[in-house]
């Protein structure tokens, strides 16, 4: 039924060598290939082929027939596309990367990255988690999640343990099976006609597992939802039960939850990214990240707390700043009253050998202030820079920026030293445009809508 290793198979960018199979499902073959030619030669990858358990059939020259009636078969076929497609898009640490689909053998075929390593049902099998390690985990998971919901408006839904690697190499954690993936409007609804996928019991809510709802209520909560469960079964090592008994025995998570030796923080988080209600749960992931980091953030206030002497001398120094923002404020309120939590992105891939990529977001106000957040990836197959296995990092910061001459604003970035620099900036605010001159007089344009919720931003930075 399957390829035979030795089996060349063609696309548009690529031409692969099958190694060995890795799995079945219903709807296709999983195997592991090699890259003999074409962009991404000498990597290992993952192939994904359209099989349809039961009615493809694979003639001994490799071609693939059915058996079945052709319609069905064509939407399977389409629903397939879909997935590599929505796949392809994404870019991030913490997801799978997928490089192409292409038609061979009289059927489709996607290539992604592979991933040495196993599921975190394997992994809790063997390893029995500390806190911390799982809300580590649960971080980088969500994270990923954030990126599809606020970057892409795409819902994973059938997020589980047994959706998400880890890799042997690095312990880095990925998000893998994208099939039930769908965009949505922001009015709840699937942008696709096709019906959503029911998910997995235990980690899909009610309100997809029996949708009874008449197709409302598809929205980050559903996500939201299963990221509870998995962080359920991350601290318990156990399934999480079915949502629809959780709605008809109110209480019974909490139980299930106090009979197991849990901060009450972190039981809390599960409770309430798991209510069977949707309004009552987390209403975006970055607010699930916030109350995540509550600890850590308590850690570096208290890692932070100054001498007296050194208090005495910033607030002389903060009476001086006051002094001088008074005066900087008279001069922006004059050129800058038109900006209202104006927002913009940059966002640039293939930084160098061992940066993959980087995003950042600029809030300006008018009352000469602006947020400010970077996030930055890796990917360690890319380059032997021992800098390539790096992790993702997500920072942010507050800046006060001042004004030169009636067109152009100033204000100094980063988080680091070698993040940091001055920046100097042009808004055209009627044409949505966004004329950045860096440091090394390289000037860029950038025309971006906003896509990031801020309010949740807003609170990670403080």
């Amino acid at each position: 039924m399957q390829l035979n290793p030795g089996t060349l198979i063609k696309g548009k960018q690529n031409e692969y060598t099958i190694v060995s199979v890795l799995g079945h499902g219903t709807f296709g073959i999983t195997y592991k290939a090699t890259v003999s030619a074409g962009r991404l030669n000498g990597r290992t990858v993952t192939i994904k082929e359209f099989f349809i358990n039961g009615i493809s059939s694979r003639e001994e020259s490799g071609l693939v027939s059915s058996c079945s009636d052709t319609v069905a078969v064509a939407r399977c076929q389409a629903e397939f596309v879909a997935e590599a497609e929505n796949l392809i898009l994404l870019n991030h640490p913490n997801i799978v990367k997928a490089y192409e689909v292409f038609e061979a053998n009289g059927t489709v075929y996607y290539s992604m990255e592979y991933i040495e390593g196993e599921n975190l049902n394997m992994y809790l099998n063997r390893v029995h988690l500390t806190t911390d390690e799982a809300v580590s985990i649960i971080t980088k998971i969500a994270y990923g999640l954030s990126y599809m919901h606020e970057s892409r408006h795409m819902l994973h839904l059938d997020l589980k343990p047994g959706n998400v690697m880890r890799r042997s190499a690095d312990g880095q954690i990925i998000l893998i099976d994208f099939g039930l993936s769908r965009y949505f409007n922001d009015e709840g609804t699937p942008e696709l006609a096709a019906p959503v996928g029911l998910g997995t019991v235990g980690y899909a809510p009610v309100e997809q597992t029996e949708q009874n709802r008449g197709g409302k209520d598809f929205k980050a909560s559903i996500d939201v939802y299963a990221l509870g469960a998995t962080f359920y079964k991350l601290l318990t090592g156990q399934t999480p039960p079915p949502a629809r008994q959780l709605m008809d025995s109110p209480g019974l998570l909490h139980q299930k939850l106090l009979g197991i030796d849990l901060p009450d923080q972190k039981r809390q988080i599960v409770e309430r990214a798991m209510s069977p209600q949707p309004a009552d749960r987390y209403q975006s992931v970055m607010a699930f990240i916030y109350d995540l980091n509550a600890d850590e953030r308590k850690r570096r206030k208290r890692g932070c707390l100054l001498s007296v002497l050194s208090v005495v001398v910033i607030i002389a120094i903060t009476s001086l700043v006051v002094t001088i923002v008074k005066w900087q404020n008279n001069a922006i309120q004059r050129y800058y009253d038109h900006l209202d939590g104006y927002a913009f992105e940059m966002t640039d891939f293939n930084q160098g050998a061992n940066h993959y990529g980087e995003r950042e977001y600029y809030k300006i106000f008018p009352d000469g202030t602006g947020f400010y957040m970077f996030q930055s990836w890796h990917d360690a197959t890319d380059c032997n820079d021992p800098g390539c296995d790096l992790e993702s990092r997500t920072d942010t910061m507050t800046f006060r920026y001042r004004v030169e001459g009636n067109d152009r604003i100033v204000f100094e970035k980063g988080i680091d030293s070698f993040l940091g620099g001055m920046l100097s900036i042009h808004i055209d605010i009627p044409n949505h445009q966004v004329e950045i001159d860096h440091q090394d007089d390289n000037p860029t344009l950038y025309i971006n809508p906003e896509t990031i919720n801020w309010d949740e931003v807003m609170k990670i930075g403080q």
